[in-house]
């Protein structure tokens, strides 16, 4: 396509009968735009996201996980509160089985965590000083 019929195509017909030259469009301030506005996507997914408002839903109080024990790439145990009965179900790829139905009780204690790595790091050089 030549010049002269890209510009007839782009162009009203008034402004090319009365000889105007075409205006210079610059694609810098649009693409400018563009990427300002994907970005603003992205960081509106990622604040809502970390704000916890998903799980502000009607089933959020139903529904709680416990415990998850993962035993291979693709298949779990998981343990679920709803209401005051705890459901153990095995999760797999295809399905989801249920495997018990128990009552709901306290959680054992956590067992205490281990030192971090800088703590540890900082004896072991005091060590060989």
């Amino acid at each position: 396509m030549t010049r002269a019929a890209l510009l007839a195509s782009l162009l009203p017909a008034s402004a090319l009968a009365a000889g105007e030259a075409a205006p210079a469009v610059s694609a810098a301030p649009m693409l400018g735009a563009l990427v300002a506005v994907i970005a603003a996507i992205f960081a509106a997914a990622f604040l809502f996201k970390r704000s916890g408002l998903q799980q502000s839903g009607a089933g959020a109080s139903l529904l709680k996980p416990v415990a998850t024990l993962a035993l291979g790439a693709r298949e779990k145990i998981v343990v679920v509160q709803v209401a005051d009965r705890w459901l153990v179900l095995g999760v797999t790829a295809q399905s989801i089985q249920p495997l018990a139905d128990l009552e709901a009780k306290d959680l054992p204690a956590a067992p205490a965590a281990a030192a971090p790595f800088a703590g540890l790091l900082a004896k072991a050089l005091k060590r060989h000083d």
